[in-house]
């Protein structure tokens, strides 16, 4: 997963609203009557925020299937930011070399 934002605290309310826009469009699509459709629509901003914020996520080291935030509580630390890195983000060739070549470049000295 890839979490954009620490707890659901975090999130602007300008997404909140976009998306819960979006998850009623798609429940009176399926043609929920008003009231189901607003409990599919919370339901469904549960799971929303549970993907988009770290302390929602489940904990992978985990095997009962505690969230980082169980986690975090039990073990009595708070998380106040995070940077999220992924592999491979921000290797650019420099002047049309590829990365291998860069390398063997680097590595003769």
């Amino acid at each position: 997963m890839r979490p954009g934002y620490l707890s659901p605290a975090d999130i602007p309310e300008t997404a909140v609203e976009e998306q819960r826009g979006v998850l009623a469009a798609r429940a009176a699509e399926e043609g929920k009557p008003p009231a189901v459709a607003a409990k599919v629509v919370a339901g469904r901003l549960r799971k929303w925020e549970a993907e988009v914020c770290l302390t929602r996520q489940a904990f992978v080291v985990d095997e009962q299937g505690r969230s980082v935030e169980e986690v975090l509580g039990e073990a009595g630390v708070r998380v106040e930011r995070f940077v999220r890195l992924e592999v491979g983000e921000g290797v650019e060739a420099k002047g049309g070399e590829s990365f291998d070549e860069e390398v063997r470049r680097l590595a003769r000295g």
